[in-house]
C-alpha cells in the first residue's frame, strides 16, 4: 500500500465528516485533492469514511517534487559555478550523465568510460589542445535537471541555473541532453527554447547537439526542434541500440588511482563504453569549424 502524501492529514480526517469542517478547510482539502464522501452505515452498526486516492496524480505529485529536488541541488551548485573562461579557445560541454556523473568513481567523467581521458569530453578537449596553437579552456557541466523538470523545462533556465557556465567568450558549446526525459509531451518545444537560449547567450560559439543514445523517438523530436536554426547535428543512429558501443555488464572500469571498478548495474552497463565515447568525439569533431 502506498503512504499518500498527506498522510499527516488523513489521521485527522478520519475522525470527521464533510459537514464538520468550515468553508476555508473545505477549500483547503479540495485543492490537496483529497475528498470526503458521505457517510454511509454497514451492516453492524459501525460508520466508515471511503476516501478516493488519487494514485495517478499522486505519483505525478512525486515526481514532481522529485524534478524540483534536482533543481534546487542544481541550483546549489550553480551558486559556486562561474567559470573563468580565457582568452584563447574556450569549450563548454552540456549533458547528462554521458558527459559528466557526479556519484559515479571520480565524478570527473562520462558514464561510462573506463578512464577519465576516454571519455567524449576530454577526448574532445585534447583534440583541441593539440590542434590549436592558443590556450584552451574546457569544462563539462552535469545539466540533467533540465532534463527531469518535466512540469517545466524553461524554469531551470528562468531561475539562471546555466548562467554561470554561460559566456560570450565561449567559443564551442556540445548540447547531449534528451536521455533522461521520461515526458516528451513538451520536450519539442522545450528543447528548441533550451537551445535558442544558449545561442543568446553565447553568440559567438557554434553549437553542436548531439543525438539520443537509446531513443528513435527523442532523436527525431529533437532534430525536429532545430530545424532551422544555426547548429550542428551529431547523428547517433549507426550506434543506436548497439551493445558494440556500450559499457555491458561485468566490464571492468578503472578509478583514478588505477583500482578496479566492475560494472554490476544494468543502467550503468547500458552507457556508452569506451567504443561508444570514442564514436561521440569523433562525430563532434568532424562538426567542429575552428575558423568561425
Amino acid at each position: 500500500m502506498k503512504r499518500h502524501i498527506f498522510g499527516g492529514i488523513c489521521q485527522v480526517l478520519f475522525r470527521k465528516k464533510w459537514g464538520d469542517f468550515n468553508y476555508e478547510q473545505r477549500k483547503s482539502l479540495e485543492k490537496s485533492r483529497l475528498r470526503i464522501p458521505r457517510r454511509y452505515h454497514i451492516r453492524g452498526g459501525y460508520i466508515c469514511y471511503r476516501f478516493i486516492k488519487h494514485e495517478h496524480w499522486q505519483n505525478e505529485k512525486i515526481n514532481s517534487l522529485q524534478a524540483q529536488i534536482s533543481v534546487v541541488k542544481a541550483q546549489v551548485d550553480n551558486q559556486a559555478a562561474i567559470i573563468d573562461w580565457g582568452d584563447g579557445f574556450n569549450y563548454l560541454a552540456i549533458g547528462n550523465s554521458i558527459t559528466r556523473c557526479p556519484g559515479f568513481l571520480d565524478e570527473d567523467r562520462g558514464m561510462a568510460a573506463s578512464t577519465s581521458d576516454k571519455d567524449y569530453f576530454h577526448i574532445v578537449s585534447t583534440y583541441l589542445e593539440d590542434g590549436l596553437d592558443e590556450d584552451v579552456v574546457s569544462y563539462a557541466f552535469n545539466a540533467a535537471a533540465w532534463e527531469q523538470q518535466a512540469n517545466n523545462r524553461g524554469e531551470v533556465l528562468a531561475m539562471g541555473l546555466w548562467d554561470g557556465y554561460l559566456s560570450e567568450k565561449l567559443d564551442l558549446v556540445t548540447i547531449q541532453l534528451s536521455e533522461n526525459c521520461s515526458d516528451t509531451t513538451t520536450l519539442e518545444y522545450d528543447f528548441r527554447e533550451m537551445v535558442e537560449y544558449v545561442q543568446e547567450k553565447c553568440p559567438n560559439a557554434q553549437i553542436i547537439i548531439v543525438d539520443d543514445f537509446w531513443s528513435d523517438e527523442k532523436s527525431q523530436i529533437k532534430h525536429s526542434a532545430i530545424d532551422g536554426l544555426d547548429i550542428e547535428w551529431v547523428n547517433l543512429s549507426e550506434i543506436r541500440g548497439n551493445v558494440e558501443y556500450q559499457v555491458g555488464m561485468g566490464s571492468i572500469v578503472y578509478w583514478n588511482s588505477g583500482e578496479e571498478y566492475v560494472i554490476e548495474h544494468e543502467g550503468v552497463a547500458s552507457h556508452p563504453g569506451d567504443n561508444g565515447m570514442m564514436y561521440y568525439a569523433q562525430k563532434i569533431i568532424e562538426q567542429i569549424n575552428l575558423d568561425k
